[in-house]
C-alpha cells in the first residue's frame, strides 16, 4: 500500500532583506513621489505565509512619514515631502517585513539615505562697522566696511567670493573665512568725485552659482587740500591819472574747489616798504570780494607804474594760500601847462632880448624852450606868434621855437619891439603858456652868433675845459699804475728766462734793433660824449680824430659854434709826430680835435707798453 503524505505549510520562516542595511543618495531638490529605493525581502513560506508587507518601524519619528513614503505591497520608498540638506543632511529609515501568516513573522531592516547638497541657497550677506563718509585724504587700504558673508550650502557650494567693481578706488580684503572688509585701494579726490555707489557682490561657486548683490552709498568728506588759484595769473590796470578817490581800481577773483569753510576765501595786500603805493595808506582791498580802491588820485608826473602783491587764503585748518602780481600803469593826462625854461621870464611873464641892429633877414636871434612834464602828445609842444609890436619883422619856428628876422633890420624900426608868444602842447584839450619878449635893438655892430650863443659858447668851452682835465688826469692815474704793473711782470718774466715783452700765440713779437712808436688818443667825456681809447703804432696813424656827441633833443647845444680847426696828421719824416692838416673839414655835430690832447709816448726796447 502507498500512503502519501501531504506536510502542510507552517509559518516557521521569517521575511528575509538581502541586506540588513541599505545606504541610499538623494539629491536634495528631488522632485516628490521620486523613488529612493525598493526593498525586496523573501519569505520561504508559501500561501499567505510567504506573502509579506511592508511598514515603517514604530522607531521612526513621526516626521519622518511626513518626508517619506512607502508602498506596503511593493516596499517602494518614495519622497513625498521637501528634503532639505541644511536641516537634515542624512535620514535613517527602519523598515519592518510582516508576512500574512498566523503567527505573523517580521523582519527589520534600515534604510539610510544620504541627501546631497544641492546649491540652492544664496549667500547672506551682513554690513557691519560702515562708515557713510571717508575724508578724500585717507590713505590706501582704509577700511569703509565690515562685510560678513554666510551659504547654507556644503563644500564648494558654501565657499563665498566677495567683489566690488574694478572702477572704484575701492576694494574687498578677506580677512577671515565668510568675513571680509570693504577698503579703499587709491586716493580719493572730493573735487573729481564726491559720492561713490558702491555694488557688493557676493557669489558662491556652486554650479551653477548663485550671488547676492548690495548696493551702498560711501560719500568723500571734504579735506582743505587745494590751494586757492587766481583766475588771472598776472592782473594788469590801467587807470587814468587824477582818478576821484575811493575809486576802485581792479577787481581779483580766486577759487577754491574745496567745500565750506575750505572755499571761504579773504583776499590781503602783502605790505612792501618799497612801493609806497602798495602800502595800506594808499591801497585799500575788501577782504571778502578781492576789490581794490585807491585811496587818493595817482599823479602820473609822480609815478606811472607800480605794483603790489595779494594774497588770497582759505579758511581752511591749516589754511592755503597763493598769491599773485598786479601791476598798475598810470595813463598820462593833459594836466600840466608848458613851462618855459629859456629865455629866463622875469615879472609878469616878460623877457628881455639884445639885438644888434645890423642883423639881416633870415638870422635866428632867440629861441624860446619850453617843456611839459606831461607825455606823448600831451607833451608835443608848438610855439606861435600871436602878436608882435611890427609882425612883419620877427616870426618863430613852430616846432623849435628859434625866433627869426624876417627882413633885415631898418634904422626907422623902433628900439624895443614887444613879442607875444604862445606855447601850447598837442593834448586833449591843450594847455598854454604865454611869454612876452622883449626885443631890444641896439647900435653895437655885433655878429649874429653874440648874445645868448656867446654866453652859451663860454659857458660850455668852460666846461669842456674842465672836464679835459678832469679827463686828463684820470687817464694819467690810470696810466701809471697801468705801467707799473707791467713792469713788474715783465721783471717777472725777465727772472724766469722768458722773452721781455709778452708773448702772443708763444712767438717773439719784438726785432731786435726796432722801436716802437705810438700815440696815445683820448677822447673826454662831455655831457653824452662817448669816451674812447686808441693806440696806434708809427706809419699808421688815422688820418682824422672826431669824437660824437648826443645831446638832448630840449637843450640848446644847436646854439654852439664849430669853427674850422687844422687837422693833424702823421710826419711821414718824423714818425710818431702830429702836424696840422689844413684840408681837414669836421661835421657840426663833431667836436674839434684841437680841444682833445694827444699823448705820444714811445717805447723802447726793453719797455713793455
Amino acid at each position: 500500500m502507498q500512503i502519501t503524505i501531504i506536510v502542510l505549510d507552517a509559518n516557521d520562516n521569517h521575511p528575509a532583506f538581502d541586506q540588513p542595511s541599505y545606504n541610499v543618495q538623494l539629491k536634495e531638490n528631488a522632485p516628490k513621489n521620486s523613488l529612493v529605493i525598493k526593498l525586496n525581502a523573501t519569505d520561504l513560506d508559501e500561501g499567505p505565509n510567504g506573502e509579506i508587507e511592508y511598514f515603517f518601524s514604530s522607531h521612526n519619528s513621526e516626521a519622518l512619514s511626513n518626508i517619506f513614503q512607502l508602498n506596503s505591497e511593493t516596499g517602494e520608498i518614495r519622497v513625498l515631502g521637501n528634503l532639505d540638506f541644511e536641516e537634515i543632511s542624512v535620514y535613517e529609515i527602519d523598515i519592518e517585513a510582516r508576512d500574512k501568516g498566523s503567527p505573523i513573522m517580521e523582519e527589520h531592516c534600515s534604510v539610510i539615505v544620504h541627501i546631497i547638497d544641492v546649491n540652492d541657497n544664496t549667500p547672506e550677506m551682513t554690513i557691519s562697522a560702515f562708515s557713510s563718509s571717508v575724508p578724500e585724504d585717507s590713505p590706501a587700504g582704509t577700511v569703509v566696511a565690515v562685510i560678513t558673508i554666510k551659504d547654507k550650502d556644503h563644500g564648494d557650494n558654501g565657499r563665498v567670493q566677495c567683489q566690488v567693481d574694478k572702477n572704484l578706488p575701492f576694494t574687498v580684503r578677506e580677512d577671515f573665512e565668510q568675513q571680509f572688509s570693504l577698503i579703499t585701494s587709491d586716493n580719493l579726490d572730493r573735487e573729481s568725485v564726491s559720492e561713490y555707489q558702491i555694488t557688493i557682490t557676493a557669489k558662491d561657486m556652486g554650479n551653477p552659482p548663485l550671488s547676492t548683490v548690495k548696493v551702498i552709498s560711501v560719500a568723500v568728506s571734504d579735506v582743505n587740500d587745494n590751494t586757492p588759484q587766481f583766475v588771472e595769473p598776472v592782473y594788469e590796470v590801467f587807470v587814468e591819472e587824477n582818478n576821484k578817490a575811493g575809486e576802485l581800481l581792479c577787481t581779483v577773483s580766486a577759487t577754491d574747489p574745496d567745500l565750506d569753510q575750505n572755499s571761504r576765501l579773504s583776499y590781503a595786500i602783502l605790505q612792501n616798504p618799497k612801493e609806497d603805493y602798495a602800502s595800506s595808506s594808499h591801497i585799500y582791498i575788501n577782504s571778502e570780494n578781492g576789490q581794490v580802491y585807491l585811496k587818493f588820485p595817482l599823479d602820473y608826473e609822480r609815478i606811472n607804474y607800480f605794483q603790489f602783491q595779494i594774497e588770497v587764503s582759505d579758511a581752511g585748518s591749516p589754511p592755503l594760500r597763493n598769491k599773485t602780481v598786479v601791476h598798475v600803469f598810470v595813463l598820462d593826462q593833459n594836466d600840466n601847462s608848458p613851462l618855459v625854461v629859456f629865455p629866463v621870464i622875469g615879472a609878469n611873464s616878460v623877457a628881455q632880448c639884445k639885438i644888434p641892429r645890423s642883423t639881416g633877414p633870415n638870422v635866428m636871434v632867440s629861441k624860446v624852450s619850453a617843456v611839459d612834464h606831461d607825455s606823448g602828445r600831451n607833451a608835443w609842444l608848438s610855439y606861435n606868434l600871436l602878436e608882435a609890436t611890427d609882425p612883419t619883422l620877427f616870426s618863430i619856428v613852430m616846432r623849435t621855437g628859434e625866433i627869426r628876422t624876417k627882413r633885415a633890420i631898418q634904422d626907422v624900426d623902433p628900439n624895443v619891439h614887444e613879442l607875444l608868444l604862445l606855447v601850447k602842447d598837442s593834448g586833449e584839450p591843450c594847455l598854454s603858456t604865454s611869454v612876452t619878449v622883449m626885443m631890444t635893438l641896439e647900435d653895437k655892430d655885433l655878429e649874429v652868433s653874440q648874445g645868448v650863443k656867446d654866453h652859451s659858447k663860454k659857458r660850455n668851452i668852460s666846461s669842456l675845459t674842465l672836464y679835459l682835465i678832469v679827463c686828463l688826469i684820470v687817464i694819467s692815474v690810470i696810466s701809471l699804475i697801468g705801467l707799473a704793473a707791467l713792469g713788474i711782470k715783465i721783471h717777472k718774466c725777465e727772472n724766469k728766462n722768458f722773452p721781455l715783452c709778452c708773448r702772443q700765440n708763444q712767438k717773439k713779437a719784438m726785432v731786435a734793433g726796432s722801436k716802437l712808436h705810438g700815440t696815445f688818443q683820448l677822447h673826454p667825456s662831455l655831457c653824452n660824449t662817448i669816451i674812447g681809447v686808441r693806440v696806434d703804432c708809427a706809419g699808421n696813424i688815422p688820418s682824422n680824430r672826431r669824437v660824437r656827441t648826443c645831446f638832448s633833443p630840449v637843450s640848446d647845444i644847436s646854439e654852439f659854434m664849430f669853427m674850422r680847426p687844422p687837422h693833424v696828421t702823421a710826419n711821414s719824416s718824423s714818425p710818431g709826430i702830429l702836424v696840422p692838416d689844413p684840408n681837414f673839414s669836421i661835421a657840426s655835430n663833431e667836436v674839434s680835435s684841437q680841444y682833445l690832447p694827444l699823448l705820444e709816448t714811445k717805447v723802447k726796447q726793453d719797455e713793455c707798453h
